[in-house]
């Protein structure tokens, strides 16, 4: 099925930040859930709490003709907190976000033994940004929970937008590949600035990076941008 959510304001929906029977589905979702389309436009997220995304979560099926999808657009997320995914956490989901502002989401570890904080903001599989106003802050302990700002399972493309990300892990997270064609990105963090496990490839922006390593991958591709690091240790690995 299809959600769509325009003109709502979604304030104050509180779940208590634990994990209950992971293995059994308990997902202990978001405010809003879905697991089809959904469409989010013109819509204010404030002060939502939970395990699996604060505002937001989608849950596709594993099976690749199966999986979901979500559209933000023009909607504003403040305060919302969860373990997984501060604003927004999707499980084999499609996401594209344009236009949009994330101010002060943050993940919180909790004391389980399956548990790591992950995704400030934003988790998810493949991660679309075309533009919008993002301010990421994680203050999880990166040495045993994954407090990243923006964190995908396969890809992230950034096409514009600004960025002020600080953070206890890294501040841009893909377990695949990350290619980032514009937008501003001021990045603190106490791990990576921005990390990919497979290629990282910047054909444009300006960056201010500090940061443990400023952009670590096993591949890095960089055709054009203005680049400034600050490391502890490499800044270009």
């Amino acid at each position: 099925g299809t959600l769509i959510v325009n003109h709502t304001n979604v304030t104050n929906n509180l779940k208590n930040i634990t994990i209950r029977n992971v293995e059994e589905g308990d997902k202990c979702v978001a405010a809003i859930a879905s697991s089809g389309t959904a469409i989010i436009d013109y819509s204010y997220f404030a002060n939502n709490t939970g395990c699996y995304g604060g505002a937001l979560s989608s849950h596709g099926d594993f099976n690749p003709s199966n999986v979901a999808y979500m559209n933000v657009s023009n909607s504003y997320f403040e305060n919302n907190n969860a373990t997984f995914g501060g604003a927004i956490f999707m499980e084999s989901t499609v996401f594209v976000v344009d236009n949009s502002t994330f101010i002060n989401n943050g993940v919180t570890a909790v004391d389980y033994d399956k548990a790591q904080a992950m995704g400030g903001a934003i988790d998810t599989t493949n991660l679309s940004i075309k533009d919008g106003t993002l301010t990421i802050k994680t203050t999880g302990n990166a040495s045993d929970s994954s407090a990243k700002g923006l964190k995908a399972g396969t890809l992230i493309t950034i096409d514009g937008g600004s960025y002020d990300i600080n953070t206890t892990d890294d501040g841009i997270h893909s377990d695949g590949n990350i290619t980032i064609n514009k937008g501003t990105f001021t990045i603190t963090s106490k791990d990576d600035g921005i990390h990919a496990d497979g290629l990282i490839e910047i054909n444009g922006g300006t960056f201010t990076i500090s940061a443990s390593e400023g952009i670590e991958a096993t591949y890095v591709k960089i055709n054009d941008g203005v680049i400034n690091i600050t490391a502890s240790d490499d800044g270009i690995n």
